[in-house]
């Protein structure tokens, strides 16, 4: 549990195997709908806004992905719904 401008929130542990919270870690605050929920996670590399356009969903699976970028800089990077991974 974390304090956060006097509300409690949970945190989720990201990681496949239970690991220890260290300095080198972060917690990133998601805002639902229904829920203020923290998730720990190793690094945050970048934070990106994604247009309904650029969203695909997976063939055969119900993960989403985006393209980010055009032409020869062009990624597709997977999409986490943070409801989700906070469902429990």
């Amino acid at each position: 549990m974390l304090q956060l401008r006097g509300e409690i929130v949970p945190i989720y542990e990201m990681a496949a195997v239970e690991t220890r919270f260290s300095p080198d870690r972060c917690i990133v605050v998601v805002n639902l709908p229904d829920l203020v929920a923290g998730l720990i996670v190793d690094e945050v590399l970048d934070v990106l806004e994604v247009g309904d356009e650029q969203l695909h969903l997976k063939p055969g699976a119900e993960s989403w992905w985006a393209r980010i970028g055009d032409g020869a800089e062009e990624s597709i990077v997977p999409v986490l719904e943070p409801a989700e991974l906070v469902k429990g």
